[in-house]
């Protein structure tokens, strides 16, 4: 006959079994703070985007056609690449997939967008005679140029060996080393547009408490998505384990 005693500490043998097996990459339970902070952020990340695009589209009309559509693309593609990130950033696993397919469209349409901005005023300058990569705004914009491409690039090869017979252990490197590297790209983006400020563009059509509200808001747009990110997750990914198919941002 058993006694009471046991009956009761086997569901907590059980317990205590289960908790010290749980995967740590499982998702984590969602809380209001969690989600507040995801709707505050993302709600500062909107404001930001939209105070520059309105900056950008409506004090921009006196420019030349090609300075026109340097302005026009790198804005929007801002927007675009900073849309990339936030929405695949806290997805559920089950949305994980989905959330790939989209990220990759909206990056490869940011990164057109970039390179199409970035040609636009390389050929502008070479049309007016004028100087290149000679102010902070134009060198940062170069680092951003160069790093998006090529960590989009590294993205496209992991999603490629990932369907193919190499390890799981090198297409596991490869995604890591793209996301990691993708927000050391975007705070080079930020910095550029943050750097907007300090340019001719900005002092013959921004006023100086528009300046300040562009420079902040670059700021602020930059910093709620590198902080949105779940960086312990996200380092967690470069240290070996029997799960190689995380897809977490």
């Amino acid at each position: 006959m058993t006694s009471p005693s046991s009956n009761e500490s086997t569901p907590l043998l059980h317990h205590h079994r289960d908790r010290s097996h749980a995967d740590p990459h499982a998702e984590p339970q969602v809380g209001l703070r969690s989600r507040l902070w995801n709707a505050f952020s993302l709600a500062v990340v909107g404001t930001g985007l939209a105070w520059i695009v309105f900056l950008a589209l409506s004090r921009n009309r006196q420019a030349e056609l090609l300075f026109q559509i340097h302005v026009y693309s790198m804005a929007l593609s801002f927007v675009v690449i900073t849309s990339a990130i936030s929405y695949f950033q806290r997805l559920s696993a089950d949305d994980r997939l989905e959330g790939i397919r989209h990220h990759g469209l909206l990056q490869t349409l940011g990164v057109l967008l970039m390179l199409s901005g970035f040609a636009a005023i390389v050929w502008n300058k070479l049309k007016n005679g004028k100087g290149h990569f000679a102010q902070a705004h134009s060198q940062l914009g170069l680092l951003a140029v160069v790093l998006c491409t090529a960590v989009f690039v590294v993205g496209i090869v992991s999603l490629a060996l990932g369907r193919g017979e190499t390890s799981a252990r090198t297409v596991r490197v490869l995604k890591s080393v793209h996301r990691l590297a993708g927000y050391l790209t975007f705070v080079s983006v930020a910095a550029t547009i943050a750097a907007v400020v300090w340019s001719g563009w900005a002092r013959r059509n921004l006023s100086e408490l528009e300046q300040y509200g562009w420079l902040a808001a670059s700021i602020a747009v930059g910093g709620a998505v590198v902080l949105r990110a779940e960086w312990g997750r996200l380092f967690a990914s470069l240290i070996p384990n029997d799960d190689d198919n995380e897809d977490e941002l």
